[in-house]
């Protein structure tokens, strides 16, 4: 099937359905959203492993392979990350909500490691670690993206995550005397 010959529209809804079914109905927004993305790696070959049609025959089910893979990023990034959650984020989480004494702890640790881990890789002179810090920061947080708005190859910002996320888990065991927040 060569993609001229793809209904986008019917593609792009049937995609989102999927997504918004994996999100578990949480956000239609976010299930638009992921599967737009998804679509955009299919045509974004310089920063993407293409489409394998010997692996998966049927398009669609490549793009929710895509969509799959797009929210276990999400969610890894999300346990990664050390920030404060609102109080109707926490209801979408497993567990219960940690109480006010507990929240405001992990909001300091995580001022905390952004300062230190700022300032140490400044010291290392890492460069693309820091800018992914600053994307972080700023709500930028899909590889591609930070591509974008970095102007580093998608390569480089991988290899600069990598470092950046080992960096953070090392410097949250520092600061927590090696015990989870």
């Amino acid at each position: 099937m060569a993609f001229e010959d793809v209904d986008w529209t019917k593609m792009s809804r049937r995609l989102t359905l999927a997504a918004h079914k994996l999100l578990r109905g949480k956000s239609w927004e976010d299930a638009e959203d992921l599967a737009q993305r998804a679509i955009a790696q299919l045509f974004d070959t310089a920063s993407y492993a293409q489409w394998d049609r010997e692996k998966h025959p049927d398009l669609f089910d490549h793009l929710a392979g895509v969509v799959v893979g797009l929210i276990s990023n999400r969610r890894q990034l999300a346990s990664r990350r050390n920030k404060s959650l609102d109080d109707d984020q926490w209801d979408e989480l497993p567990g219960k909500a940690p109480t006010n004494e507990e929240a405001l702890g992990d909001r300091e640790l995580a001022a905390k490691t952004v300062e230190i881990l700022g300032a140490e890789l400044r010291a290392d002179g890492d460069h693309d670690a820091l800018r992914l810090l600053e994307c972080f920061e700023d709500g930028v947080t899909e590889a591609a993206e930070q591509a974008e708005r970095t102007g580093l190859p998608i390569a480089q910002i991988r290899n600069a995550r990598k470092r950046f996320y080992r960096r953070t888990e090392e410097l949250k065991r520092r600061l927590t005397g090696g015990h989870e927040p």
